[in-house]
């Protein structure tokens, strides 16, 4: 060009600047290498257009004549029609793409960002600010990896800030294909659904993915979700929140914080072993001054039955009681007393102050030594209460 605009300027037109890769350098924007097109003479940029690329080349050894060998690149494209009226602005999406091992030259996008700022990998539509897309059976849609454990975890992260873990497998088999709004009825054969478990179905115009509850299960072991779906239900995710049955939880341990941490908080492992349904569940139930259980080991297909289980069970403010099989057994005591306190049979039997004294048979916080023993009024014959013996020296 007779006479650049810029330091350095390269254009293939000489009357239409708006084609060139420009560089230029100034004290107060630093410098700056642009990338310009047009669609020839005067027309603007339209939509679809590229903008600007940077490719990579290879120039391959064995093979002189094929120079031009591209193996990656990023382009800019259009993603609107230039106008006016919009402040001047074009607003573009940002594309990478790579050429795959085993696949000639062809070259392919694998992420991509959009002019709303959203990442997609592996798809051209994000529907998230990060959308990554796996295009094969496999069910990590992301996976974190620890270099110290070599253990990973994959899951699907809801919009309300909770994570449900991939523990159930995908289901493609959707008897009810068709648009439309109402209840979804999927086949149920081979994934053991509960009602109450979670499913991550597509819903909305956009066929973004939301969690739903299990509604009902019917007689030909099909489940029902209570949502209304615009789009057909193509890729179900089953992800069971509760009745995990041996096959799937392994040891596994769900965390349920629906409500938010504090409110809703729940610890759940159940069938650790097949044919025994052992069940370990933290709750909160009951308030933070009122009666509640807080932790209980049951040993019943039904919780609320307590004729084997062992429990710590929170009593006003100031203590908690540890029971066997529905009976309370021993107390640690915060109070006044701070005594920590084993009983049977009902009654207390067994006593350590808060100075350190320790009281059988002492049923109240006055224990008259460092060790006293009492039988009276115990329900017990007389006889010998404490036999202190020695041998080979003093003792008495």
């Amino acid at each position: 060009e007779a006479a650049p605009a810029h330091p350095l300027h390269i254009s293939e037109e000489t009357t239409n600047i708006m084609t060139a890769l420009d560089w230029c350098a100034n004290d107060t924007a630093g410098a700056t290498l642009a990338l310009r097109k047009d669609r020839g003479e005067t027309q603007a940029i339209q939509l679809g257009d590229v903008i600007g690329e940077v490719g990579f080349y290879s120039n391959p050894v064995s093979d002189l004549t094929r120079p031009t060998l591209q193996t990656a690149g990023i382009l800019v494209c259009a993603t609107c029609n230039y106008c006016n009226s919009s402040g001047y602005s074009h607003p573009s999406e940002m594309i990478f793409r790579t050429t795959q091992h085993g696949v000639g030259t062809t070259i392919a996008e694998k992420m991509r960002l959009t002019h709303t700022g959203r990442l997609g990998i592996n798809t051209i539509n994000p529907h998230t600010f990060l959308h990554v897309h796996e295009d094969s059976p496999a069910n990590a849609y992301l996976l974190v990896t620890n270099e110290k454990t070599g253990q990973a975890s994959y899951g699907v992260v809801q919009s309300l800030g909770g994570i449900v873990h991939g523990l159930g497998t995908p289901l493609s088999d959707d008897t009810s294909t068709s648009s439309g709004t109402g209840n979804r009825t999927i086949t149920n054969s081979l994934h053991d659904l509960s009602v109450g478990d979670k499913v991550n179905i597509p819903s909305g115009a956009n066929n973004t993915f939301e969690i739903f509850t299990v509604s009902a299960i019917n007689s030909i072991h099909q489940f029902v979700v209570d949502s209304d779906l615009t789009n057909a239900v193509t890729d179900v995710q089953v992800y069971k929140s509760n009745n995990y049955t041996a096959s799937i939880v392994s040891g596994a341990t769900v965390l349920d914080t629906v409500g938010g941490i504090g409110t809703g908080l729940k610890v759940i492992v159940t069938e650790l072993q097949e044919g025994k349904p052992s069940k370990v569940s933290i709750s909160d139930a009951g308030s933070n001054y009122s009666d509640g259980d807080y932790v209980k080991i049951v040993q019943s297909t039904d919780p609320a039955i307590c004729d084997s289980c062992i429990q710590i069970k929170r009593t006003g403010a100031d203590g908690f009681l540890m029971g066997i099989d529905g009976r309370q057994n021993a107390k640690i005591w915060n109070n006044e007393d701070r005594a920590i306190i084993f009983g049977a049979n009902g009654c207390d039997r067994f006593r350590v102050s808060r100075t350190g004294a320790i009281g059988v048979g002492v049923v109240n916080s006055g224990i008259p030594s460092s060790l006293f023993v009492n039988t009276a009024g115990s329900g017990y014959s007389n006889g010998t209460t404490l036999n202190v013996a020695t041998s080979g020296g003093n003792g008495s």
